[in-house]
């Protein structure tokens, strides 16, 4: 057995039951709102080492933090949007 099979494994075991706990979010969850809320939570627990996970959208033309993992994710977004930088921002910047 070759170093790291068994840790590779757990990790696509891992990711598999994160992939079929997406699709039953999208079957299940009521409206946006909760599927998001759900999406970040799913994978902040998929993330090894943990992360602070968030999904931003635009709104009225500017990006907004639709759900985030934490206090941490959400933090991290007002950053990006008080100073125009980031990943999030340059995602969802509004346009010019």
């Amino acid at each position: 057995m070759r170093a790291g099979t068994m840790s590779d494994h757990s990790h696509d075991h891992g990711m598999a039951s994160a992939y079929g706990q997406l699709l039953g979010l999208l079957v299940e969850s009521p409206n946006v709102d909760a599927l998001f809320n759900k999406v970040v939570d799913l994978a902040a627990q998929a993330m090894t080492p943990a992360a602070a996970c968030g999904i931003t959208v635009r709104r009225d033309g500017q990006p907004f933090s639709a759900a985030t993992s934490n206090d941490l994710a959400a933090q991290v977004d007002e950053v990006q949007y008080g100073t125009d930088e980031g990943p999030a921002w340059t995602r969802c910047a509004p346009a010019p």
